[in-house]
């Protein structure tokens, strides 16, 4: 047998040992398994947001909140080739996370339809990440009017240029996270695509762009088809609002990984078991800023946007319009002393709340308990206000806000006034300190805060919602 015939038969032997192994088997040895392995298999993943996704935010969520995979905040190639500060400030937002040594894995996600452009941007990020990713599901309105995300899925073939070029010039490997057609049938040819041109990781938002605002049920029977249709990890996203819903997910779609994005922005916690997952979003929103403070955002809006997300409920369901209007539109709340005043005043708010309620409860029920017995009636009150933590007790008080944010006095608020009758902010001279009260009409000060018995650690932990 000459040398050409021994190939041909090793050849054969191989294709029919490779027809042997199950369907799993054969996904085993497939590259993009191996290294889904070596990142540690993950299963709750970070989604990419605008603007959202920053170091600070990713630390939080992969340190406390549950999720061991995350992307970075959506970035535009073009401005990365153009060396705009944008780009500027992402790269060094990336780099932050890169030298203080990350533990979780990270994918970097550039929108762009060009393959030069794609890779000569990702070439500036790939050895202070993962993976990166080419952003096929973003469907508002400027990526419409740019033709990339989920509208550049309806140029089939030059989606396939832009990642087998990538794939082969970048040492990392290369994802795609895309929207699905109304047509299944469509959906399942482009994702094959994808993986003949060099995908390893998909992920999936079961909805179309049409659904830009998520309306209806995300599609997981689609998802599922896709699981089946290719040999690579596929992450599913749409809908998830807990951890269950992110484990029946995976368990309906086959999917490998489960990603949130508004869900996770409202409850940081929200993959964590532990118990401060259930703590209050004023728990939560302290907790985003000593991560900012580790790791600086690079604008002050990160910062904004964070809060204005996690406190949704809280404004919500409590009001305190003049607090929402300085986070959401006074440009003079910029520093992160400014924003965690601002998380003093609603914590403020929520202790009076507690202690008027826990009075109330005296009042009505303890009237009666004590009726024919005034001692029984006194220990009732008191057992009411030890309840509510009405004291001084700062043993444990770092667990749920920063330090300095218990130590500044209300009218150091003195900051910010209304210009007029409009709805913007600016900052007051030493005078204006007088008219706080003006302002802020909600708060009253008794006092200094020194001379007030408050244990405000309680009102993160255990605060009436």
């Amino acid at each position: 047998m000459d040398r050409e015939d021994h190939k041909s038969d090793d050849g054969r032997k191989s294709l029919l040992k490779c027809e042997l192994l199950t369907p799993r088997q054969r996904r085993s040895m497939h590259p993009s398994w191996i290294w889904w392995s070596e990142i540690g298999s993950p299963r709750y993943v970070c989604a990419p947001m605008v603007y959202q996704s920053e170091t600070a935010f990713r630390r939080l969520v992969t340190s406390l909140g549950g999720c061991n995979l995350a992307y970075t905040p959506m970035m535009h190639a073009e401005h990365f080739v153009l060396d705009m500060p944008s780009a500027k400030s992402h790269i060094e937002d990336i780099k932050q996370d890169h030298v203080a040594d990350r533990k979780y894995p990270l994918i970097a996600q550039f929108c762009s339809t060009d393959p030069e452009e794609f890779v000569a941007a990702a070439l500036k990020v790939q050895d202070y990440v993962d993976a990166v990713d080419l952003n096929l599901g973003c469907p508002q309105r400027t990526a419409e009017i740019g033709g990339f995300g989920a509208f550049l899925m309806d140029h089939a073939e030059l989606v396939a240029s832009i990642v087998s070029h990538a794939r082969s010039r970048l040492r990392v490997p290369i994802c795609c996270k895309i929207r699905i057609f109304e047509d299944i049938e469509r959906t399942l040819a482009f994702t094959k695509l994808l993986e003949e041109s060099g995908c390893s990781i998909l992920a999936v938002h079961a909805r179309t762009r049409q659904q830009r605002h998520h309306e209806g049920d995300p599609l997981k029977a689609t998802v599922n088809e896709i699981v089946q249709n290719v040999n690579i990890p596929v992450i599913y996203n749409g809908g998830i609002q807990s951890k269950c819903d992110a484990d029946k997910a995976m368990d309906i779609t086959g999917a490998s990984a489960s990603m949130s994005a508004g869900a996770l922005l409202r409850n940081p916690l929200l993959f964590s078991d532990d118990i401060t997952s259930h703590t209050s979003s004023l728990h939560h929103a302290c907790m985003y800023l000593r991560f900012a403070e580790a790791f600086p955002p690079p604008s002050s809006r990160y910062i904004r946007d964070h809060l204005l997300a996690i406190l949704q409920h809280e404004f919500d369901m409590m009001g305190h319009i003049d607090i929402f209007d300085m986070l959401s539109r006074n440009q003079a709340v910029r520093t992160l002393h400014q924003f965690r005043l601002c998380l003093r005043v609603l914590a403020d708010r929520k202790l009076r709340k507690q202690e008027v309620s826990a009075l109330k409860l005296t009042y009505r029920i303890g009237i009666n308990v004590g009726n024919n017995n005034d001692d029984e009636s006194a220990k009732f009150h008191d057992d009411v206000i030890k309840g509510c933590n009405i004291k001084k007790n700062l043993n444990n008080l770092e667990t749920y806000v920063p330090q300095d944010l218990i130590n500044t006095p209300l009218l150091s608020l003195h900051f910010i006034k209304k210009q007029g009758n409009s709805n913007r902010y600016i900052k007051w001279n030493q005078k204006d300190t007088d008219n706080f009260k003006t302002a802020v009409t909600s708060i009253e000060d008794n006092g200094s805060d020194e001379d007030r018995e408050i244990d405000y650690g309680h009102i993160f932990d255990k605060a009436i919602n």
